[in-house]
């Protein structure tokens, strides 16, 4: 196993001292190596590393750009971690050659499913355990970074989690909780339903192939529906339960 992701080490930036992490991080669980705890933790990783990236990113925008506010960084933050940028940066190197795969999500085209953005994010999950946050902090600054050189707040795509958690904060209410109420369709091209609550009540709903995605169409929906009754928002800005 020791010289099986020298390639993808290289890539990296960073070498894993436990290669059974980076194994579990490349074991998708459709390949039917992985039962049980297995599953469970293939899940668990990519949840870590979702979270580690997050703060990487947050951390990374602070420091080097002291005179940027937070919504801008927020914005910047959400583009440098979402799938597409994730799926972008796992085709640059060549992930989906290393993942360990099911025969149908082998078949299917990996370009048109969340495998390879969650596998990166499982990923960067085994990086932390096996090296802190300083190790996703050395992958992030050797694949991610560099692509903040030459982007401007105006090239970047709409925000709208962001922009929803930004007005509820000016407003001074509590921040926005995203639950996934149902995930339909096969593994290997899930579609999640997303709720946004704003105070204990359902405010908006999105439908997408990502978690993201749907998460931000519910963002959406939210602020279609908070615009509606504004200037008096006599509803609070909750939506209808």
């Amino acid at each position: 196993m020791k010289g099986q992701y020298a390639e993808l080490e290289k890539k990296l930036g960073r070498r894993f001292r436990n290669k059974a992490l980076m194994e579990a991080a490349l074991t998708h669980p459709s390949s039917g190596r992985c039962a049980g705890s297995s599953r469970e933790g293939y899940e668990r990783l990519e949840f870590l590393g979702d979270a580690a990236l997050a703060l990487v990113a947050a951390e990374h925008l602070f420091t080097t750009y002291p005179s940027m506010s937070e919504g801008e960084m927020t914005r910047l933050r959400s583009f440098l971690t979402s799938a597409r940028m994730l799926k972008k940066v796992a085709q640059e190197i060549s992930l989906q050659t290393h993942l360990s795969l099911g025969p149908r999500e082998r078949s299917f085209s990996l370009l048109r499913t969340s495998i390879l953005p969650d596998a990166l994010e499982a990923l960067l999950g085994a990086a932390y355990l096996d090296g802190g946050i300083k190790a996703v902090r050395k992958i992030f600054q050797h694949l991610v970074a560099p692509r903040l050189a030459d982007l401007s707040l105006t090239d970047l795509p709409s925000n709208p989690k962001g922009e929803l958690q930004e007005y509820l904060q000016k407003k001074g209410r509590p921040l926005p909780v995203y639950t996934v109420v149902s995930v339909e369709g096969p593994q290997h091209q899930p579609t999640y339903t997303v709720e946004v609550r704003l105070e204990g009540r359902m405010a908006g709903r999105g439908k997408a192939g990502t978690k993201r995605e749907a998460e931000a169409r519910a963002a959406a929906d939210a602020l279609n529906r908070l615009a509606s009754r504004l200037p008096g928002e006599q509803s609070g800005g909750r939506g209808k339960g």
